[in-house]
């Protein structure tokens, strides 16, 4: 249907972008935004729109025909999806691929990872491992890490995944791709191993090594932010004052260890930046777009979370900056993935983090992107890498 083989890899990256995007016109400013994603020129996405069956029209293209060969693929090879539902209510992400799917006539069976259960070395459930292997792919939305004194609840889900994984059937996130972003500590060890720019961290149970840390930091004229380890969406982030005394600050680090750590606190330099940060989208080996993110009106004045209250932008990305996020995204051996990048003061981008498991409903909203669809018909048509990488977890 389509040859591959006689693209460049940027040509083929853009023929997947232009292939998943469902939307039935694309405007010329999109096609050349997604050009320089791949590093091609106007007259190359051009003539890849020609081949791909799009008809040229005023300011864009035509591609409800592009379009209608898609839906004829995918209903030729009836692809079926499955998701693994680990949390107590239904993530947005899933409800979004609950609506989209019925538009490619795409079975989506839902399963509760709850009602798994591990016999000796194998699993049992409302599905069988042997019938696992016949989805195109399965989506798990696993629940937020619990405290300490649950971590082996944490790793019986863990080991539901690796079952799962073992039936064959891509799992998106996989378990190692949710281990490294889930668990901030390891996130950014995996980043600092492949040298990409981030914040300087420190991971520690001792409150005066974390003092230390600050008077660290201050030396270079930075603060100090907390995070919990393993929560997501700006939970629980805590910036320490410059000015603060170190009375003040152990206050803080001692109150903070236990009702926000679990017993651990892990620290981040603040970068002083430009005022919001960039949400790279990323999907296999496209690109689906940038959100800017900004602080809302109220709460703290540099938390950029859309779930805390943050506004979102449609974007634009600098060639340099996109091949960071590609490069963290590849170093945390992702596969749909939101990279936050955080442009400097100092010109210098960082990798704040990545996230396995992107919610996405500002950036439908901001960006105008629907990254269901993109998501469904991108695994679809090209599928998804199988998540067979051993990862060490105190197994």
């Amino acid at each position: 249907m389509w040859d591959f083989t006689k693209w460049s890899s940027g040509e083929v990256a853009l023929a997947k972008h232009i292939l998943s995007d469902p939307e039935d016109e694309i405007s010329n400013t999109t096609l050349l935004k997604w050009a320089g994603y791949y590093r091609l020129s106007t007259e190359s996405a051009k003539s890849l729109c020609q081949q791909l069956s799009l008809a040229p029209i005023t300011n864009g293209w035509n591609a409800r025909k592009k379009n209608g060969t898609v839906l004829q693929v995918i209903k030729k090879y009836s692809p079926r999806f499955a998701i693994l539902n680990g949390r107590e209510d239904v993530a947005h992400t899933h409800l979004r691929l609950m609506q989209e799917a019925p538009k490619y006539d795409i079975p989506l069976d839902i399963f509760n990872l709850h009602d798994f259960t591990v016999r000796n070395d194998h699993l049992e459930g409302p599905v069988s491992l042997q019938d696992l292997w016949r989805y195109r792919a399965i989506f798990v939305s696993a629940p937020e890490p619990l405290a300490s004194d649950a971590a082996p609840v944490d790793r019986f889900i863990y080991k539901i995944w690796e079952l799962v994984e073992t039936a064959g059937s891509p799992v998106i996130p996989s378990r190692q791709a949710d281990w490294i972003a889930r668990d901030k500590m390891e996130g950014t060890a995996y980043l600092w191993k492949s040298r990409i720019p981030s914040p300087l961290t420190l991971t520690t149970t001792s409150i005066a090594h974390a003092l230390d840390f600050v008077h660290e930091c201050r030396q270079r004229g930075r603060s100090v932010v907390l995070k919990p380890l393993g929560k997501g969406g700006g939970w629980g982030v805590t910036r320490i004052p410059i000015d603060w005394s170190d009375n003040q600050i152990l206050d803080l680090l001692g109150k903070y260890k236990w009702w926000y750590g679990a017993g651990l606190l892990y620290m981040q330099e603040f970068v002083p930046n430009i005022g919001h940060d960039k949400r790279v989208l990323i999907l296999g080996d496209i690109t689906l777009g940038v959100e800017d993110r900004l602080a809302g009106t109220e709460g703290e004045s540099w938390v950029y979370n859309i779930s805390k209250g943050g506004k979102g932008l449609a974007g634009e990305i600098t060639p340099e900056e996109h091949t960071l996020a590609r490069h963290a995204a590849e170093a945390c051996n992702q596969f749909f993935v939101g990279v936050d990048l955080l442009p400097g003061a100092d010109h210098q981008s960082y990798v704040l983090e990545v996230n396995s498991n992107p919610g996405f409903s500002g950036f439908e909203q901001y960006v105008g992107v629907n990254v269901a669809a993109s998501l469904l018909r991108y695994v679809a048509l090209f599928g998804a890498p199988r998540g067979t990488m051993k990862c060490n977890m105190n197994e």
